[in-house]
């Protein structure tokens, strides 16, 4: 929400000099991790805090606002170090520039598809563009399926600390906008500045806080919109920097408490059917946004006819992360097994996250696995500063002047996912969780001096693992969490609601697609449940079944029409010949 995960690790974070460095991410992600191991009421807990009033299964998405916003400031900490105050500004004009140019109609999107922007590196966020309100407020929140709340800052939250090119939202300047009363029955708790307003409020161990009131109003995405009932923030710590304003969740309702329960913008769309089916696809790219397909199966995927992989979701009560699971002994690194903690059963599917984060012990094997490999390790092509005491394969650690073949040879991770009947192997290649950089950074290995160090055809300078560590024990069984990393020109996710279920369709080298045809209304029928999509020879079989049909019709009909001549001449009638 304003948006992110608690920031405990984050408020001791060193300066990061430039480009998005690795203790700055380090900060991030450990901070995201922080927020799971303790996010919140157990759901057995939900009905409870519902009732009493409390902050009802926060989970991450009390801490999503710190989070996304931290990533941000770090980023703008970086550009100013990197070319000066002026040219950060020159840069965050650009991002506006690109939203600006889509709402100008420059850029067309098809009905129930929205535009993404963002990159995981440098900005380490995807955010969408809001049109609130009567007339239109624009807000930029970050795309989060792993968090259920609307949350944006409201313009008595602006003071001398928040940049006045922040984008806040006034619900007096909305004719269309209403407060939420203390007195309405579905209001949890009432505001301590007005007695008279529902609060809004989330709070974070490091005393970072946001406060405020929740509102209806007209909420609009693309070409959607619904009333809905969301969070203005009056107040809160630290001040949020551009181009991320605020979040958007995209989980199951039941996290949409804060603490009064609301019902996210998905399924407003869903109950009054501007969109036919519950679900949404999310395609992203590494550096240049991506596609929100709300209701159907993304564009790329049934243009470019991708298999989509469909692994059935745990079932939980209530429902609340998109949550998959694991298959036992099913996650390895190479040809070799790695060992999961004995409590780690799933893993959750989270835009809101940057990287692909696992247990502790997990990457710690991983670590020893690399650095013991004597393929990579010795001899004349020995990988430069791999296996060294500092070695570069650190958590969310960059290094420069290494070549593609080099990160080409780097072991494949697997996960297998799923049940019996949707088991699905996730492969994620080096190419994969060796995130490219176009930057240089600072605070990172260089195994060749820069001067030496030329961008490669892809404009890529160096790398970074796409890897991080969760330092603390799995939150119900949930000890993995799919972040950008794994989806970023990998795989397009298909969040399929109304059969419970996560697709998986791997791009390949194909991009999002942006042009402007209309998403089809359901997913083609050659989408099995197992998952598979069907496979060419079954459809050439479908077409080749087709014109036999048709030449079989054709023929019983000329038949038809040569008795009926000879029958014509025999009873003396006669014949007109007809021409074309």
């Amino acid at each position: 929400r304003l948006v992110l995960p608690a920031v405990g690790a984050t408020r001791g974070a060193e300066d990061m000099g430039g480009g998005m460095g690795r203790v700055a991410w380090a900060a991030v992600i450990a901070a995201f991790a922080a927020s799971c191991c303790c996010c919140g009421a157990a759901s057995s807990e939900l009905e409870t805090a519902r009732e009493d009033g409390g902050i009802a299964f926060s989970l991450k998405y009390d801490r999503k606002a710190l989070a996304v916003e931290h990533r941000v400031r770090m980023q703008n900490a970086a550009m100013r170090a990197q070319t000066g105050a002026e040219a950060r500004l020159e840069g965050m004009s650009k991002y506006e520039a690109v939203i600006r140019a889509r709402l100008e109609g420059k850029k067309s999107m098809p009905s129930g598809a929205a535009s993404v922007y963002g990159s995981i590196t440098p900005l380490g966020a995807y955010y969408v563009t809001l049109e609130i309100g009567s007339p239109p407020q624009l807000v930029n929140v970050n795309l989060d399926t792993g968090s259920s709340v609307l949350a944006v800052p409201g313009v008595e939250s602006r003071n001398a600390s928040i940049t006045s090119d922040l984008h806040v939202y006034a619900a007096n300047a909305s004719s269309t906008a209403k407060r939420m009363k203390c007195s309405d029955p579905q209001c949890k708790k009432c505001s301590a500045v007005d007695n008279s307003s529902c609060a809004f409020h989330t709070s974070y161990g490091d005393s970072s806080f946001f406060d405020g009131y929740i509102v209806r109003d007209t909420v609009k995405l693309s070409s959607l919109a619904a009333n809905v009932t969301f969070g203005v923030a009056t107040s809160f710590a630290p001040a949020p920097q551009l181009p991320v304003d605020g979040l958007i969740g995209l989980a199951y309702d039941e996290m949409a408490c804060m603490p009064t329960c609301t019902k996210p913008l998905l399924d407003k769309l869903y109950k009054q059917h501007s969109i036919s089916h519950d679900m949404f696809s999310i395609c992203l790219e590494r550096h240049s946004g991506g596609v929100l397909t709300l209701g159907a199966i993304d564009k790329t995927v049934r243009k470019e006819q991708l298999a989509i992989n469909w692994v059935k979701m745990n079932d939980t009560t209530p429902k609340t992360f998109y949550t998959v699971p694991l298959r036992k002994h099913g996650v390895r690194f190479g040809k070799h097994e790695l060992k999961l903690p004995s409590d780690v059963q799933y893993g959750i599917v989270d835009t809101g996250s940057t990287l692909l984060l696992m247990p502790e012990k997990v990457f710690a094997q991983i670590q020893d696995l690399v650095r013991s490999d004597k393929s990579l390790c010795s001899g004349h092509h020995a990988i430069a500063g791999l296996c060294d005491k500092h070695s570069w394969f650190n958590a969310f650690s960059c290094v420069y002047g290494i070549s593609q073949k080099d990160i080409d040879r780097l072991p494949t991770l697997e996960f297998d996912l799923g049940g019996k009947s949707t088991e699905w192997t996730m492969r994620v290649s080096p190419a994969v969780y060796m995130l490219p950089m176009t930057t240089f950074n600072d605070n990172a290995t260089y195994v060749r001096p820069r001067s030496e160090i030329t961008p490669d055809q892809n404009g890529t300078v160096g790398y970074c693992v796409g890897l991080y560590p969760m330092m603390y024990p799995a939150w119900h069984g949930i000890g993995i969490i799919f972040g950008n990393t794994v989806m970023a020109n990998k795989y397009i996710t298909i969040y399929d609601r109304d059969h419970h279920r996560v697709g998986f369709a791997d791009m390949g080298t194909h991009k999002c697609a942006t042009d402007d045809v209309a998403p089809e209304a359901a997913a083609p029928p050659e989408y099995t449940s197992s998952g598979a999509r069907g496979s060419k020879a079954k459809r050439l079989i479908k077409v080749g079944g087709a014109v036999l049909a048709l030449l079989v019709v054709g023929a019983v009909a000329w038949t038809a029409f040569q008795r009926f001549v000879d029958r014509s001449r025999r009873q003396g009638y006669r014949t007109v010949e007809i021409s074309a």
